[in-house]
């Protein structure tokens, strides 16, 4: 079964966890969603929670082992009531009713993500952090 999957952290194009998504499935292309979620950086990954700003997502069509190891990914295990880490939700995209992750713990003193782009957060954090170990700061 082919299964849509919206991306906006780690698993999207050029990011930590992309090669899970490489070469086993098909892109669909980029979206950004209704203004209906924020998202948080948690480190080298982001969560998504309900909120009011709209999020750069990419979709992905896979098969069902695929977003099975996704779902492994996010913590997410489908025949428990409770998933700790991630919920595991549809939302509608330009291509059709995807499956997306939604972060299930604590998001107090992280900073939110502005833009809801994941990556432009990520890499500019990345290289201020760089900079700043090149200087000796932190």
């Amino acid at each position: 079964m082919k299964n849509l999957v919206a991306v906006y952290g780690s698993l999207r194009k050029d990011m930590a966890n992309h090669d899970l998504l490489k070469g086993r499935s098909t892109y669909m292309g980029k979206f950004d969603t209704n203004p209906v979620f924020d998202m948080y950086g948690l480190g080298r990954f982001p969560g998504l929670v309900k909120g009011t700003t709209s999020i750069l997502m990419e979709v992905y069509k896979v098969n069902d082992a695929v977003l099975s190891e996704i779902d492994e990914l996010e913590g997410y295990h489908p025949n428990s009531v409770d998933s700790p880490f991630y919920k595991r939700v549809n939302i509608n995209t330009s291509y059709g009713l995807a499956y997306t992750y939604l972060y299930q713990s604590s998001i107090i003193n992280a900073p939110k993500v502005l833009d809801g782009d994941w990556k432009n957060f990520y890499e500019q954090n990345v290289s201020l952090r760089k900079l700043l170990e090149n200087a000796e700061i932190i």
